[in-house]
Formats: structure tokens, sequence, C-alpha cells
């Protein structure tokens, strides 16, 4: 009984917010993002500080009511192993990484 109630309130919080429930469900984020915002709602938070470089978790978490005030990078230097990585996460994903070695060089298109 314990997990059907559990499915429901995840199903509630998915239909009492649809904005929310399509932008999950078309980047395929994990529910444990829509979880955690509705718990921020049912505390009553309407306004949030958040860490992340990803633009598309920052809609979702609006498409619940929630209001982010102020959005902190998480960035660190990339090395030789993580340069294209990164790079990849900027340009194809549109993450907001703007550490200078990542930026094309001038002239350079991308």
């Amino acid at each position: 009984m314990g997990q059907f109630t559990k499915q429901m309130s995840i199903l509630d919080a998915l239909e009492s917010h649809p904005g929310a429930r399509d932008v999950f469900a078309r980047w395929g984020m994990g529910c444990s993002l829509c979880i955690g915002a509705q718990i921020l709602v049912d505390l009553g938070l309407s306004s949030i500080r958040t860490m992340t470089n990803n633009p598309k978790k920052l809609i979702a978490l609006e498409g619940y009511g929630l209001t982010i005030s102020e959005r902190v990078p998480i960035e660190v230097p990339p090395h030789e192993h993580s340069i294209t990585y990164l790079r990849t996460k900027r340009e194809k994903m549109g993450h907001l990484l703007e550490h200078e070695e990542l930026l094309p060089a001038e002239g350079d298109e991308g």
C-alpha cells in the first residue's frame, strides 16, 4: 500500500503541474528532479537559489511555480581529459559553461 501511495503522489504532482510534466517528458529528466521540486513546493518555497549548469532544469523547476532567484554555476577548469566532454555539453546540450578554455578561439566558428 505504501508504494501505491508514493506512486499516486508523484502522479498527483505531475497532474497539478502540467507544464513541468511536459518538460520532464520531453527532455527525459528523471523523476528525482520532479519529486524534489514538488517537495520544495509542498514545504512552501516559492523562490530558490540553485546550483546547475543545465538551463532545462531551470525551466522544469519554473514549471512547478518555483522562481529561480539565482543560478550558481558549477565550474572547474577543464583539463585534457574533460575539455571535449565539457565543450559538447555546452555546444550540443546548451549547458551554461563559460570557462575561457571552453569558448571558441577568436575567428573560430561554433
